[in-house]
């Protein structure tokens, strides 16, 4: 291969790169921000808290939405890492700096987030199915509900705080 093509292909791939980054950027921004203003509607009222709960989480939980923006946080921290290694070295302004650090610290800090919002308590849930299925085939112990076994976690949760 010819200078010139090499450096059409490097062109390319920069492009792609650069646009890949910015689309997954924007999907990204519209997740934080739609999460935000529903918070947002919390200092109104608990009513328009949870109304705003369930519209953002009937767009967001959408299967092939909640696809879209697992894909996008995962092709744009590896965007990140590509143009990590792709430099010749770690030198570069502060601000440069600062973004990398920042964007590569958010997903381990948000895991702790994910985890109480989205897996703990499917997990509660799946838990309480459990117990109940046993408590009905011996029928001597307390049958909880999902509400008890919930609230018993946002108490947990919330001593260890």
């Amino acid at each position: 291969m010819t200078l010139p093509a090499v450096r059409r292909i490097t062109a390319n791939w920069n492009r792609y790169l650069g646009r890949t980054r910015l689309m997954t950027g924007l999907v990204l921004f519209f997740y934080v921000l739609t999460h935000n203003l529903n918070h947002a509607l919390g200092i109104i009222s608990l009513q328009w808290l949870e109304a705003g709960r369930a519209v953002f989480l009937g767009f967001w939980r959408f299967g092939p939405i909640e696809w879209l923006l697992f894909v996008a946080a995962f092709l744009h921290i590896l965007v990140a890492l590509i143009a990590l290694y792709r430099r010749h070295s770690l030198k570069m302004p502060f601000w440069e700096a600062a973004q990398l650090v920042l964007g590569l610290a958010t997903p381990p800090l948000l895991m702790l987030h994910v985890l109480g919002t989205a897996c703990i308590p499917l997990l509660v849930f799946l838990i309480t199915s459990c117990a109940k299925k046993e408590e009905l085939q011996e029928d001597d112990g307390p049958q909880y509900s999902v509400e008890q076994m919930a609230d018993a976690y946002v108490k947990a949760l919330n001593s260890k705080m």
